[in-house]
């Protein structure tokens, strides 16, 4: 949901609008299921977010970057807002954040487990947008990519918790298999996703 809607969207409105005859097949998934399809041929590229484990067979170009954040609501923890939270007292928090088989939750883990703390959510959710929710509602601090909850920070509704230490920023990238021979349309649909974000203030091209 998260490469989706703010890395392909956009280019493939354009594709769409340059080729409205083509008929595009979207399927969304956690990253080692989407890599799994890739090496099976069922489909031409993938949309992943970082970290990646992946063969060597396959190859992995970073296009732009994410950045991950803690969000909670303000009427339910103005006690957090403006206070600097380390990682240990982060992870003592009531935490929402997605499920083991994706790249972010593995991220998060390592990041924690390199400040010398372990991960133990409230509660583990199959959608960033429903760890929204969830922070919404008091439920819990919401771990996630800092465009899914941008409207709720930007209304008041969330505040992003200051960190003592911040994760790093991670990558969208694109996986696409050397040995596949893609289509002219899956070419110039590559070539579009490349176009769009050469101009992205937080690309990596």
């Amino acid at each position: 949901d998260m490469t989706l809607q703010f890395f392909l969207l956009r280019p493939l409105e354009q594709f769409h609008a340059a080729y409205p005859g083509v008929r595009v097949s979207v399927t969304n998934g956690p990253t080692p299921e989407t890599l799994d399809k890739l090496r099976q041929g069922r489909i031409d590229f993938g949309a992943v977010s970082s970290p990646v484990d992946a063969a060597q067979s396959l190859h992995i170009a970073p296009y732009t970057a994410l950045h991950d954040v803690f969000v909670a609501s303000s009427a339910v923890f103005p006690n957090l807002r403006g206070k600097s939270v380390t990682p240990a007292e982060l992870c003592a928090l009531p935490l929402v954040c997605l499920e083991k088989n994706t790249s972010t939750r593995r991220f998060l883990d390592g990041w924690f487990g390199s400040h010398d703390t372990a991960l133990a959510p409230e509660f583990e959710l199959a959608t960033s947008h429903l760890i929204v929710q969830f922070a919404l509602r008091g439920l819990g601090i919401g771990s996630v990519v800092r465009d899914f909850a941008a409207e709720q920070l930007a209304s008041g509704a969330l505040f992003e918790l200051t960190l003592a230490e911040t994760p790093p920023p991670r990558a969208v990238c694109l996986a696409t298999d050397p040995a596949s021979v893609l289509s002219a349309a899956a070419v110039r649909f590559l070539d579009i996703i490349k176009t769009y974000y050469e101009h992205n203030e937080d690309s990596f091209l």
